[in-house]
């Protein structure tokens, strides 16, 4: 009778399944903190260039420039801190696209020695069944001792 198949380091690859998921949500959390700040940088150039065109089309008093001029400096130091923080959400999510990358190999690596394993496994208990019929067979085969 053939023994079921056991793979000794199963749980070291349950391991590796979980810590290769965890690194792949890291991933698309970094990825849509990414985008959130991405978009954050549009709406903020957005808002420049509509206070422009607005600055252009009518006629101000001084007051009324300085309040803009301000609105705008503003604006500014915040997409220099905004385009800033994108760069080190780039550099976060490229660190974490990494690390996905490393877990899948490492889980890979487990996966496919398991299925050697198997496939050793089987054949060996191929074998060893062969090995009996062929026993068996040469017993029934005996001449009788008379």
């Amino acid at each position: 009778m053939a023994k079921s198949f056991h793979f000794t380091l199963e749980r070291v690859l349950e391991y590796r399944r979980r810590m290769e998921d965890q690194a792949v949500l890291a991933l698309s959390k970094a990825q849509a903190a990414y985008v959130a700040q991405a978009a954050k940088i549009d709406d903020l150039r957005s808002k420049l260039n509509d206070m422009a065109a607005e600055l252009a089309a009518c006629r101000i008093t001084a007051a009324e420039l300085r309040l803009w001029i301000a609105y705008r400096d503003g604006l500014d130091s915040d997409l220099r801190h905004a385009e800033a923080l994108l760069l080190q959400l780039a550099r976060e999510l490229s660190v974490k696209r990494q690390e996905a990358v490393r877990k899948r190999k490492e889980r890979k690596i487990l996966e496919e020695l398991k299925e050697k394993k198997r496939i050793l496994h089987v054949k060996t208990e191929d074998y060893n069944e062969q090995k009996e019929f062929d026993e068996l067979s040469t017993i029934r085969r005996r001449p009788e001792a008379v």
